[in-house]
């Protein structure tokens, strides 16, 4: 299985592209929680927002698709926390990587 991480800002296109290219997506994990619980993120809510994202990988690997789609993981909520606290936990390098990085570039109209 080869994974295919989609990183870069909000509305840069990630979930768009994703959800054209025919392959299994696992959505960002992030969006949902913080339409849930707001938008002020402490880092417990980092941590809770990786792992919930890690969860959905791995619900989604168990099917064993050749390709899968990721909309962000958990690398990109450690530039998050790195953005809001100035640190990261090493809890959130630990995470397994994907095969892939696509960076999309904040240049979209």
């Amino acid at each position: 299985m080869i994974r295919i991480c989609f990183h870069g800002a909000e509305s840069t296109g990630k979930s768009t592209l994703a959800a054209r290219l025919g392959h299994p997506v696992v959505p960002e994990f992030g969006r949902a929680y913080c339409e849930a619980h707001g938008t002020d993120l402490a880092m417990a809510d980092l941590l809770a927002i990786a792992e919930g994202q890690d969860a959905a990988m791995r619900a989604a690997m168990a099917a064993r698709p050749p390709v899968l789609l990721l909309d962000t993981d958990p690398l990109m909520t450690a530039a998050w926390a790195r953005m809001l606290s100035g640190t990261v936990p090493e809890a959130l390098l630990a995470y397994e990587k994907a095969e892939h990085y696509l960076l999309f570039a904040p240049d979209v109209p």
